[in-house]
């Protein structure tokens, strides 16, 4: 077996190298223009986003688009495959009357194949257009759904906090890992956690299937002698099976927007929104879902109503953290990754991956799993910080005061504990 060297970018990059007969300079080139391109954004203008809808990969095929006859970017470089997509952006006044044009073009190692031109007039704070691209594909011709959203920016960055060194996981710790008889995911495991010291915590949330926001880890919940999603069960079918009907007890499960309500505005929440990726679903039996774009939508419209504003977001799901970018281009979203390797996504299998899909989108940050970093930490945090990428690190593995040592000497941006008396007892702790 080959020998872990993680201070090697050769190393660290060697799995999209096998696959993509690429090479680290090549690869350095193109996170490092997905930064520069960001960092001088100008005020007041336009982001398009072009995701590919297809459900299979299309090798050596690739989309690029002109947006009022100027390439995003200098390539084709996005490869046709689930959920890969384009990012790019113009000044507004760039527009022809209020109207833009994005031509998308399909290219394969011969040239073009193929071209479609979609006419964007709907110039809202947020919008999107569906369109289909035509293609001839092993002599068949086939159609691949695309989306084009469309935001209007103010060019301001995400706020900056650096009282994030320690995250309460659920509050005072998972179920099976607090050191509280506290219920994770409570407003009382919340509220004891920042009576701890913690100046953040992390919780999960997803919808109902009458779409309102409930604070709950698990995708799916046992009614009765049987198993339901939590999409599938309304608002107050969930509240009696957690046996809160009225909400009234803080000692059980609620919904974010009671939870928020509770929480002072000084203290710091992630929310980590939950949304399954297609194993998950398979592996919870799930039915019905709800549009990932719904989920995002009403999440972010209870935060905004309750006027908090130190949040911080964060998913394992691509797409998910793709439109929270695109909905919220001025906040702190972080992506999740257990980095294990598994193909169901581009973006999902491999720390190359979430540095690739976290730089190119813009996102602040990652939350990595100890698991995937504890053979090198001090160099896998310093490959992310190089693209200006903050790390924040989970696990069960975290709970131990060498490991946390060896997290701060390694420069991470916070670490989330179920223990929260490892990082504020005896002065062996975070601070």
């Amino acid at each position: 077996m080959e020998p872990a060297d993680w201070s090697n970018l050769e190393f660290f990059f060697k799995d999209r190298l096998v696959e993509d007969f690429t090479t680290v300079e090549e690869e350095l080139r193109k996170i490092r223009e997905c930064r520069s391109r960001r960092s001088k954004r100008a005020s007041e203008s336009m982001v398009f986003c072009i995701v590919v809808k297809s459900q299979k990969r299309y090798k050596g095929m690739y989309i690029r688009a002109i947006l009022n006859g100027l390439a995003l970017g200098t390539e084709p470089s996005a490869e046709i495959r689930p959920e890969s997509f384009l990012v790019g952006e113009c000044s507004r006044n760039a527009s022809h009357d209020g109207v833009f044009f994005v031509k998308i073009e399909i290219w394969s190692l011969e040239g073009m194949v193929s071209e479609e031109t979609f006419r964007i007039t709907s110039l809202d704070v947020f919008s999107k257009k569906l369109g289909f691209l035509r293609l001839i594909h092993k002599g068949v011709q086939e159609e691949i759904e695309v989306e084009i959203h469309c935001v209007q920016t103010d060019g301001s960055g995400s706020q900056a906090y650096d009282d994030m060194k320690a995250i309460g996981h659920r509050g005072c710790g998972e179920n099976r890992l607090t050191t509280t008889n506290l219920m994770e995911n409570t407003i009382s495991s919340f509220l004891e956690a920042y009576r701890r010291g913690a100046k953040w915590v992390e919780m999960d949330v997803q919808l109902t299937k009458d779409e309102v926001p409930v604070v709950f880890h698990d995708f799916g919940i046992q009614t009765g002698g049987s198993y339901a999603g939590i999409n599938e069960v309304t608002l107050e079918e969930f509240l009696s099976l957690v046996g809160n009907p009225d909400e009234k007890e803080h000692h059980l499960p609620c919904t974010l927007s009671k939870l928020l309500d509770q929480i002072g505005n000084e203290h710091g929440i992630n929310i980590e929104i939950k949304y399954p990726l297609p194993s998950e679903e398979r592996e919870h039996g799930l039915r019905g879902l709800i549009p990932a774009e719904k989920v995002v939508e009403r999440i972010v419209e209870t935060v905004q109503r309750s006027g908090r504003q130190k949040v911080i977001f964060s998913s394992f799901h691509p797409y998910v953290l793709l439109l929270l970018k695109l909905r919220l281009p001025s906040s702190n979203i972080y992506m999740l990754t257990e980095a294990n390797n598994n193909k169901e996504n581009p973006y999902t299998g491999t720390l190359y991956d979430a540095l690739y899909f976290s730089a190119k989108l813009g996102l602040d940050g990652v939350v990595l799993d100890w698991n995937c970093i504890s053979a090198s930490p001090i160099h896998i945090v310093k490959a992310f910080e190089s693209f200006d990428l903050k790390t924040i690190v989970y696990g069960s593995g975290v709970n131990n005061r060498d490991v946390i040592h060896i997290l701060n000497e390694a420069g991470v941006h916070g670490i989330i504990l179920d223990n929260l008396d490892l990082a504020y007892t005896n002065g062996n702790g975070i601070y």
